[in-house]
């Protein structure tokens, strides 16, 4: 996803933070599209700290992962780092009401 952000808008820059350092394929990805210049990887814990000073935050996937609690605690970590221009972008799937077979319910099976 931000790859394609990047590819798509020159003028952004990124920092990718994560528990995990990138994989060879993510790193060659970012190299292959020209972008791997405006990319950071940055390996930490989410519920220590998160980068500060961005324009944007996007939790892709992350929040539905936890309790309330814990999902509280994340996004704390998220105010606490972001200036008061910045916004913040949660990017989660919607379990659709119903019996009806759908993806988005595999992801909500704790």
């Amino acid at each position: 996803m931000i790859a394609a952000a990047l590819h798509a808008h020159s003028d952004l820059q990124a920092v990718i933070f994560d528990r995990s350092p990138p994989t060879e394929e993510t790193q060659q990805v970012f190299a292959l599209s020209g972008i791997a210049d405006r990319a950071d990887f940055m390996q930490g814990d989410f519920f220590n700290a998160v980068p500060d000073g961005g324009d944007l935050y996007l939790l892709k996937s992350i929040i539905h992962n936890w309790d309330d609690p814990a999902a509280t605690a994340i996004l704390g970590k998220c105010r606490d780092a972001m200036p008061e221009h910045a916004r913040l972008v949660l990017a989660e799937r919607v379990v659709p009401p119903g019996n009806a077979p759908s993806e988005a319910k595999l992801f909500d099976i704790c």
